[in-house]
């Protein structure tokens, strides 16, 4: 059993589902982690069959389940539910790790300082960016520094954050009340999580180098 599982919430993205999954595997590959646990849960039911396949192409170990309940947070919750690792990962479907990603996630597990744990996120581009949008729409300009203990008004996103999961089920996981449902954006959930976190007594911290 392995200490970590990386979990991956996709709805209606294959083509970046598999940009993201390829730069998984190279990261696991890159620091020679063996099997580390990668699980796909879908909440996107007529895309299943797609994403099967890009699995197959990537001919790696990749566990998928299907979550037809809309919503994000209940996917989460579906994957969080499976989990049999005493960490979990959280990265979006349109997320690219880097390659010393991994290695440096587990390395701060091993510490065992924290309860919960993230760092930086630059956004990136696939198609051409709407003039519209600020440049750094989608990054994480703060925290610029490690953080032992965030404070209050502080919170990791989850598109790169780890939590254990006897700290997840602690709070009965990601709130469904708020969040991304199908073609409905929504934001805040992990902002939920933190304070349930806090209020608990957790540690959560941050590293700039994640």
């Amino acid at each position: 059993m392995t200490s970590l599982t990386l979990l991956i919430c996709t709805y209606n993205r294959v083509g970046l589902l598999a940009n993201c999954l390829k730069s998984v595997i190279d990261s696991i590959s890159k620091g020679a982690l063996g099997q580390l646990e990668v699980l796909v849960v879908n909440n996107h039911e007529s895309s299943l069959s797609q994403i099967t396949e890009v699995i197959n192409l990537l001919n790696w170990p990749i566990n998928i389940m299907q979550d037809n309940i809309a919503g994000l947070s209940h996917a989460r919750n579906t994957g969080i539910s499976h989990v049999k690792d005493s960490w979990i990962g959280f990265v979006d479907d349109d997320a690219l790790i880097s390659l010393s990603y991994l290695t440096t996630a587990l390395d701060i597990i091993r510490k065992d300082k924290y309860d919960c744990f993230g760092g930086h996120i630059k956004s990136w581009w696939k198609y051409p960016q709407p003039r519209w949008l600020s440049s750094n729409f989608g990054s994480k300009p703060f925290l610029r520094e490690k953080r032992d203990s965030l404070t209050p008004e502080e919170y990791n996103w989850v598109s790169n954050i780890f939590i254990k999961k006897a700290a997840l089920n602690d709070i009965v996981g990601f709130p469904t009340c708020i969040g991304m449902e199908g073609n409905k954006i929504g934001y805040a959930a992990e902002n939920i999580v933190h304070d349930q976190l806090r209020a608990k007594g957790y540690l959560i911290g941050y590293d700039p180098k994640l």
